[in-house]
């Protein structure tokens, strides 16, 4: 599509959605505590806690690939009200939940969603699914 951004925002189906409408509300894989594992600044896979910066993650850390969380979702931490795009898979501390699009979005969509989710405060109401 050619399209300046202009007409293809006046095509978007704009309106109220329920979180569940657009992803899948799922639990970590394996929960990881930050005390029982060894954290580098470095490394393949990303572990994520419940911080408000950095992106949520608080290093790295080199534990069995088959409890990673997919990437292309959002990090969301229950008790800090924390949400982030996680572009790859990652691990989790305590309290995270894992919010994977229903259907295949890209990077940028999936970043929008997440900007108005915190903006809007719909992070208190992840149970109304």
């Amino acid at each position: 599509m050619n399209a300046s951004l202009d007409e293809r925002l006046r095509s978007v189906k704009w309106g109220k959605f329920k979180l569940g409408e657009l992803f899948e509300v799922l639990p970590y894989r394996k929960r990881f505590d930050a005390n029982k594992v060894s954290i580098s600044n470095y490394g393949k896979h990303p572990y994520i806690v419940r911080q408000s910066n950095n992106n949520g993650r608080k290093g790295f850390i080199d534990e069995d690939p088959a409890f990673l969380n997919p990437g292309n979702t959002i990090s969301f931490g229950q008790d800090t009200a924390t949400m982030f795009y996680q572009e790859i898979p990652y691990f989790t501390g305590d309290k995270i939940k894992i919010l994977k699009p229903w259907i295949d979005s890209d990077k940028e969509l999936i970043e929008l969603i997440d900007c108005q989710l915190m903006v809007s405060g719909a992070y208190n109401s992840l149970s109304d699914f």
